[in-house]
Order: C-alpha cells, then structure tokens, then sequence
C-alpha cells in the first residue's frame, strides 16, 4: 500500500517529499528511482520520518502521534487450573492496528463413524484439488513472488508485467531530450565557435578591412585572368566516384612581360600611389596633450579617406580617360579594365565605399570625443 501511494504521486511531487526526508532534489532522476529512493529511506527510518506531516499518509495509522511515547502493554498473569478467559492489554498503543489472522477451525468433536471420515476426507481433498486448479488458472500462471524494491541506479520502468504507462514514456523522453540537447550545448561551447565569430566580426568592423575586402577581389580576378590555368592529368575513376581532371596554374608566364606589366600597372594604379599620398596627406593628425605638452599624433599611418580619393581619380584617367601619362601601354590598361570583376567601375564603387566609411568612422570618434 505504501509503495502503491509513492508510484501515484507525480515527479514534482516525489521531489518535493524527497527535501522533505531530507534526500537531494536531484531533477534527472526518473519518477521510478525517485519512488525506490523515498521507499528505501522510509522504511529505514519510520521514526523520525514518520512525524513530519508529509509522510501520514505513506504511514497510515501505523504512526504514533508526534510528542506521546507509547505506553506498555499490562498482562494479567493466568494461574494453571482455572478457566481460560481473554486479556486484553490494558492500554493500546494508537498507532498500532492489530493483525487479524484467519485461522482454521477445528472440529469440536472428533469423528465418531467410518462414513463421516470419508466425507471428511473426500471435502478436503475437493477443496485442495479447486485451489490448485485456481491457481494454475490464473492469469500469470503461477505464484508471483515479491521482488525487491528497485536501486535508483536501474532504469526498471514498471514493477507490474505489461507495456510502460504514459508517464514512463514521457519520463523516457524528458530525459533522454534533456541528455541530447545537453551534449549539443556542450559541443558547440567546446568548438569556440562564438568566440571566432565575435572575433572576426571585430577585425572586419574597420576602415581598413573594407578597403582590403575590395582589394583582394580585384587581385584574385586580376590574377585568375592573367595566370591561366592548364590541363595537366586526370584521377582515375573508381568504383565510387568519375574520374577527375587537374588544372594547375602555368607558372611560366612568370617568366614574360605579360604578367608582370599587368600586375604592376593594377598594383600601381590601386596601392602604391593612394598609398603615397595617403602618407603625406593624412587628415587624420590631431592634438593630444602629454603631461604639460602638447604633441600632434596621427591616427592612421595613411589616411583611409586620401587613399580612396586618389585612387579613384588614378582609375578614372588611366582606365576611363585613357591618360598614359607618357609610359603606360593602353594595351596593357584594357588588359586590366577587362580583367577585373565589373572593370572600372567596380573600382571606382569600392573607392567610394571605403572614402564613406572612413567619413563615416571619422564622424563617430569626434562625437565621441566631444
């Protein structure tokens, strides 16, 4: 009876008896391990736990009232030779219940014929032959014996033969998708993956990492273009994949004019001049005072908005207007204008894309600054 009380409780509930035996709440314990747990340590300790109100129901009226020790039972000693009578204890302790056991009446009388023997006899052995029938009958087919309450270590879902209740399944998957969505949040904390995304966001939010962004798409298509690649041999075909053709870049055209004009013209149109006069006209020189000092500290090397400025103006005369300035090939200027992805216009919308964003970054450190 106690057990069946506990198995009806709900987890919740089986955790809130569990604080109150003094046990851990321990929330991933299935609902069985919980009741094996309260079954053990009640019945371990009937004294102490038998007090709190929580447990009078699991107790029943086999718990004494808390602060009234139970009194002794007074026997009234029966001298051989007189009448046998019935004592009864003169006090009753009002937690116990007293057990009733069913005993087999004997007969008064002995049998006093041949013929009331034998219909004695045959009665009896009637009554042995029904029960056995009964219970061979029955639906498990034999004696079902009590077996031991279950550790909390074992994943047993039911006492009873038969398929899980409800509850057990829900419990089985509470915490089989609890476990699941645990290891997910633990694999990905162990990967770094959020640390390597708030660290790259970090680098890409800069002037700088925009006009590099541009820079090297104009190279890999200047690149792509310049340097072909050639056929070189085939991976065999297995039984699981096709066969596979290798190009390879041909490094010999490092070796011709080709290559090289190309390249130090974009370089030269795209990094070294903006970068020339980023140097000596840097906006970015401000004031700061050191001590009792004032000293001028420029915050880019090169000034991000020059460099934009000049380079788009060196895009627009050598690849628009076709100004050779006495030494530039026009051959060698469509050659890169053709080369690079959208030509040049796309160079001059990243010129103006890097001028905003420095603005842009400007206008933000003098608020602040102010």
């Amino acid at each position: 009876m106690s057990h069946s009380w506990l198995q009806r409780q709900r987890k919740q509930a089986l955790l809130d008896l569990c604080g109150e035996a003094g046990l851990p709440q321990n929330d991933e314990l299935l609902k069985d391990d919980l009741v094996a747990l309260l079954e053990t340590t009640l019945t371990q300790n009937p004294d102490r736990l038998s007090r709190v109100p929580a447990f009078e129901d699991y107790y029943g009226k086999r718990a004494r009232t808390p602060g009234r020790p139970p009194k002794e039972r007074e026997s009234v000693f029966v001298p051989s030779g007189e009448d046998e009578i019935d004592v009864k204890s003169a006090v009753k302790p009002k937690a116990r219940r007293a057990t009733k056991v069913k005993q087999e009446q004997e007969e008064p009388d002995p049998i006093s014929s041949p013929i009331a023997a034998a219909s004695s006899s045959a009665r009896k052995a009637i009554a042995t032959v029904s029960s056995t029938v009964s219970s061979a009958l029955s639906p498990s087919g034999q004696l079902v014996s009590r077996t031991p309450a279950p550790r909390p270590s074992t994943r047993r879902r039911s006492e009873l033969p038969g398929p899980p209740s409800p509850s057990d399944v829900a419990d089985v998957v509470e915490y089989e998708s609890t476990k699941f969505a645990s290891g997910v949040r633990d694999l990905y904390a162990r990967s770094g993956i959020t640390e390597n995304i708030e660290n790259l966001r970090e680098l890409l939010s800069s002037v700088n990492a925009i006009q590099l962004s541009f820079l090297l798409l104009e190279a890999f298509a200047l690149q792509r273009r310049v340097l072909p690649w050639r056929y070189m041999f085939d991976i065999p075909a297995t039984g699981l994949t096709p066969s596979i053709a290798v190009f390879l870049p041909d490094l010999f055209v490092l070796l011709t004019g080709f290559y090289w004009s190309t390249t130090l013209l974009w370089s030269a149109t795209s990094i070294f001049v903006p970068v020339l006069f980023a140097y000596f006209y840097n906006l970015t020189f401000r004031d700061v005072k050191r001590g009792n000092a004032r000293v001028t500290v420029a915050r880019y090397a090169a000034d991000p908005f020059t460099y934009n400025i000049v380079k788009a103006l060196a895009t627009w005369l050598v690849y628009v207007k076709g100004v050779n300035f006495g030494f530039i090939d026009p051959e060698v200027a469509d050659r890169v204008d053709l080369a690079v992805y959208g030509g040049s216009t796309a160079m001059l919308v990243g010129s103006a894309v890097g001028a905003l964003a420095a603005l842009y970054e400007a206008a933000q450190k003098k608020t602040v600054a102010a």
